[in-house]
């Protein structure tokens, strides 16, 4: 793809206490194909050697630092700088394949598109990771899987409602999309508010494919979680999750109808079942004397097995509402 006449890509790219993987990043990004690229680094309060390991790129990168704030605090302030008509987030510990921009860039530009994702490739995993992949399955052609799939915004909504899709770093965006940027009072699902945010206020148009154009990390999901020890990440998270999903639910209340209302209190609900689940199984109780945990190890199983039929009966619903639009 020739970078003759072709716009500006901003690369927004956060990090927090992560010198040891950061540099990936940057150079997964200088070494595109496309080469008009403004790279940003936004440091947000790292304590370790992320400076000097940046430090070798600083000819061909702008490095912006902050006391840490949180990832949405740094990926607004990486917005503040951007200079492109495209916008894109990596992790810093992400990595793109060469030709990502320029894969993405073509099918915006030929096709006035809004937004962009293409799947991962992890582990060397079959189909990658994209979340929730029998989401996608209606609008696949099964004989070209990879190819690029065009979607318009009633049923990119349809799709983002249930939950993110992508992660940011696969995704490529208009800047005049981004109305309000991150919002900072989202722990781990920034990424999943903005999406709905772009598809909820505008007429949109959508692409994506399931050809692996980047690499997923192995160091968390957000870069305000890089601190936490392991053994109380998984506590945290449930707990960030719980308040984004309250957020969520009360940011949109207006703007979802019942079936969406519906399906996000009982993605609420089931977060709060894994929750009891993890915490039954950390108190590893003994065999004899614990009648208060067998009590609580009946309710949650009925409290599943409600949560099942409910979630039959929504995924009935999607699933046939999905099924018309293909079929128009």
């Amino acid at each position: 793809m020739s970078n003759k006449n072709y716009p500006l890509v901003s690369v927004i790219i956060p990090t927090f206490n992560r010198g040891f993987v950061v540099f990936n990043s940057i150079e997964s990004v200088l070494n595109q194909s496309y080469k008009n690229i403004q790279c940003i680094v936004v440091d947000d309060g790292s304590t370790d050697d992320t400076v000097t390991k940046i430090r070798p790129y600083l000819d061909r990168i702008e490095y912006y630092y902050q006391p840490n704030q949180g990832q949405g605090s740094a990926r607004n302030l990486g917005l503040n700088y951007a200079k492109g008509e495209f916008i894109a987030t990596l992790d810093s510990d992400d990595e793109w394949f060469p030709d990502f921009i320029s894969n993405h860039l073509e099918q915006m530009l030929a096709n006035d598109l809004t937004l962009t994702f293409s799947n991962y490739d992890v582990n060397n995993a079959e189909h990658g990771r994209m979340s929730q992949i029998q989401r996608m399955k209606p609008y696949l052609d099964p004989n070209n899987i990879n190819q690029w799939h065009i979607i318009e915004g009633s049923v990119f909504r349809d799709l983002i409602v249930p939950g993110v899709i992508i992660p940011s770093s696969g995704v490529l965006k208009r800047r005049s999309a981004l109305t309000y940027g991150w919002d900072t009072q989202v722990k781990v699902a920034d990424d999943w508010m903005l999406q709905l945010e772009i598809a909820m206020i505008q007429p949109i148009k959508v692409g994506f494919t399931f050809e692996k154009n980047w690499k997923k990390g192995h160091f968390g999901d957000n870069i305000s979680l890089s601190d936490i020890s392991e053994k109380k990440r998984l506590g945290k998270h449930f707990s960030d999750v719980h308040t984004d999903l309250l957020h969520i639910i009360h940011v949109f209340g207006g703007r979802l109808n019942g079936n969406e209302r519906f399906f996000l209190k009982r993605k609420l609900v089931n977060l709060k079942l894994e929750w009891l689940i993890w915490r039954t199984k950390k108190r590893k109780p003994i065999l004899f004397g614990f009648p208060e945990f067998y009590r609580k190890l009946t309710f949650i199983g009925i409290c599943y097995l409600v949560y099942a039929l409910m979630y039959r009966m929504v995924q009935t619903v999607f699933h046939k509402k999905i099924k018309l639009k293909v079929s128009k």
